[in-house]
């Protein structure tokens, strides 16, 4: 009789470690909001008219800005959906960086959601420093300002290692309107060159291929109490045309 306790206490025992092993989830939690201002509402006149994009936060989380949703898993973004016809979806190296974007589109119900965007990220610390374009075969390679997370430059690639163009940056010593959202954002790889610590003040691009071609942006701005841009005036040499941004914040201490 003792024997056959000491069996069923086992057996149950075993069955418990097993229930209680598929209930175990591990949640990672990550501060993907740091303290300090963040945009509430930004607000931009160019050469497409009018973008208005207003920030929604929930539980300490951006779950939209503008027309895009964010989605999250485990604590990081996984997803932004924009409208019901294109996403972007995000995947994570073990150090919890992006290391791979891609972006879908239905343009035909029948055929789905096709791949029309895929990139892949190398680091070196907390630093991108190679962006790969999977569709188009090229590479970014970026350069930073010494002790700093401001790019100094971003040279694009071709397959024949023959690089295409240049871009050059410089900054003012304010904050940068996104410096303290620490997420992905639709077309990842486009907001790499515009979240830095700091505000580029002057956005220089030399086309290797076109005889050197040279377009220069430059950027004048008004800033709050915090150091924050309220207000970007952006034009191009010779071109005639200003862009307006103006940013308001929450959350500013």
């Amino acid at each position: 009789m003792q024997q056959k306790t000491i069996i069923t206490l086992t057996i149950l025992t075993l069955l418990l470690s097993w229930g209680c092993e598929k209930e175990i989830v591990i949640v990672h939690n990550h501060n993907l909001i740091a303290d300090g201002c963040i945009p509430e509402k930004i607000v931009s006149v160019g050469f497409l008219g009018v973008n208005e994009n207003e920030y929604i936060y929930e539980n300490n989380k951006l779950i939209r800005y503008g027309d895009k949703f964010v989605e999250y898993n485990n604590g990081l973004v996984s997803k932004i959906t924009l409208g019901s016809k294109r996403y972007e979806e995000y995947y994570y190296n073990d150090q919890f960086q992006v290391n791979k974007s891609i972006i879908f589109r239905e343009d035909d119900p029948e055929e789905g959601f096709m791949v029309i965007d895929e990139k892949e990220y190398k680091y070196e610390g907390n630093r991108i420093v190679e962006i790969i374009d999977i569709d188009s075969d090229e590479t970014n390679l970026i350069s930073y300002y010494p002790n700093s997370n401001n790019i100094d430059s971003i040279k694009r690639i071709n397959s024949n290692s023959e690089i295409i163009e240049i871009l050059i940056f410089q900054y003012d010593e304010y904050k940068n309107p996104q410096k303290n959202l620490l997420i992905p954002k639709f077309n990842y790889s486009w907001w790499i060159e515009r979240g830095f610590e700091n505000n580029v003040i002057q956005r220089k691009k030399i086309k290797i291929q076109d005889q050197g071609e040279t377009q220069i942006w430059n950027y004048d701005m008004e800033y709050n109490a915090f150091g924050y841009p309220t207000k970007i005036v952006g034009n191009i040499d010779n071109f005639g045309f200003n862009s307006i941004t103006e940013i308001t914040y929450t959350k500013c201490e």
